[in-house]
């Protein structure tokens, strides 16, 4: 007999009246007994799918659905083409949710658990969010037990992926942000509807502002909220902060993340972007694999700083901890400035920090100047720098280092690299664009390679 084993991420078994018939595996001609989380986490390693086969209510052959494993954890069941079954089910194991896809109004669908609960919504996709074990149950046909219907199980336990490091980061109360769609009632300063995040963990937190990481409940995206504390102006906005915040939404580009939206509260600032992999200070940077990844940083970051350059922007916050990486299906990577960041977001005094070190001297000087893509050009070589640890920059200059900040500047010049020198010149008029220097740069060796996820 098929037993569930003690720690099951996901089993799936087809079959009326709740039979237990076992899939099998085509590839081998044998029976998938194992689908623990150490065999999802296999497959989802080797970046291969599992052909599950599910008959056919008309017919009761046996079809193909392919189940796949994305980089979250996330499951994927999607039915062949054609098939009377027609539907799709994506599970997320770190938020556990399940996001139903059906494509026949009629069919009847039944959530069972330790809570009776069903999905939310008349019309696909619709939703349902799971506290730990679940049997999810739906038929097709005429309805649950008519002999022309069949019914199809999922036995799923939501569990955390062991391959994922920041998933041991606290989680916070089910709190739900709500913004309401109408700018009279609420002080949503980009109206993009109305709006409920549900806060799942804190990523990130800063002396100014905090990065959460929530549920986008109207679509079931994963999404970064940074909650940045505004400066003693309570129920106000600061000034210019309407203005900026829709020239930021306006910002389309490769090398962008996304912007979603951004509200006010009493005392802060909410913009949202969605959920990246993590910034590139939390990329492997072994001997081998820096040397071509700050070429690939550097190249689709000039991008990025062209691009706002052209569009009359500046960036102004320029480190590691802003540059976010996506790892693409073909093993490559794609580098993009976070849209939360800007410095024109956060306007509150604060003590010097270790950001400093990025800023280039002209700013140092004076703060409260007017900031210049050319300020930005020096942060982002301050940024490789210390990402890399080019010549023990990051001891020297970083957190608990010995170098005086004020001597970073003249410790960065020496350190430099030959062939990009200018980007550190003490003079921002003599440094160079960001357009000039993507035309000494060999385009080919650094782009994004092509890839069917960037579509």
């Amino acid at each position: 007999m098929w037993r569930l084993r003690q720690e099951p991420m996901l089993y799936l078994f087809p079959g009326n009246n709740g039979s237990r018939e076992v899939l099998q595996d085509p590839r081998n001609k044998g029976i998938v007994e194992d689908c623990s989380d150490a065999f999802l986490r296999q497959q989802w390693s080797s970046k291969t799918c599992i052909p599950v086969p599910i008959p056919d209510p008309s017919s009761r052959s046996f079809k193909f659905t392919i189940l796949t494993m994305g980089p979250d954890g996330d499951i994927k069941i999607n039915c062949i083409p054609g098939l009377e079954m027609g539907c799709s089910l994506l599970l997320r194991p770190l938020t556990g949710q399940i996001i139903l896809h059906d494509f026949y109004p009629g069919n009847r669908l039944f959530l069972r658990g330790p809570t009776a609960s069903s999905f939310t919504g008349d019309a696909s996709p619709r939703f349902a969010l799971l506290n730990q074990t679940t049997n999810l149950k739906f038929s097709f046909g005429l309805g649950l037990g008519s002999p022309d219907s069949y019914v199809w199980h999922v036995v799923w336990r939501r569990s955390l992926p062991l391959w994922q490091n920041w998933t041991a980061r606290p989680r916070l109360s089910n709190e739900r942000l709500f913004f309401p769609g109408c700018a009279a009632l609420s002080s949503i300063v980009l109206d993009i509807g109305e709006t409920k995040i549900m806060r799942k963990r804190c990523i990130e937190d800063g002396p100014t502002s905090t990065v959460l990481e929530g549920i986008l409940m109207s679509s079931g995206d994963i999404v970064a909220v940074k909650e940045i504390e505004l400066s003693r102006q309570v129920y106000q906005y600061p000034k210019g902060l309407k203005s900026t915040i829709k020239k930021v939404s306006s910002l389309s580009h490769l090398h962008l993340v996304r912007f979603i939206g951004a509200a006010t509260g009493p005392k802060h600032l909410y913009i949202m972007e969605p959920l990246k992999s993590g910034n590139i200070t939390q990329l492997d940077n072994g001997i081998g694999k820096a040397a071509g990844r700050v070429r690939s940083i550097l190249y689709q970051t000039l991008q990025a700083l062209d691009y706002l350059d052209r569009q009359g922007f500046v960036h102004g916050e320029v480190r590691p901890e802003n540059i976010m990486y996506t790892q693409l299906g073909n093993g490559s990577y794609l580098y993009q400035l976070s849209t939360t960041s800007f410095a024109e977001f956060n306007r509150k005094k604060q003590d010097p920090t270790y950001a400093d070190w990025f800023k280039a001297p002209e700013v140092l000087r004076d703060p409260k100047a007017a900031r210049t893509s050319k300020a930005d050009i020096w942060s982002l070589y301050a940024t490789l720098l210390f990402t890399f640890d080019r010549c023990m920059f990051r001891k020297l200059c970083g957190p608990g280092g010995w170098l005086r900040m004020s001597y970073s500047p003249q410790r960065l010049v020496y350190e430099r690299y030959h062939c990009l020198h200018d980007m550190v010149n003490f003079s921002p008029e003599d440094r160079p664009t960001a357009a000039t220097i993507l035309d000494q740069i060999p385009r080919d060796e650094y782009a994004v390679p092509p890839c069917s996820e960037l579509s």
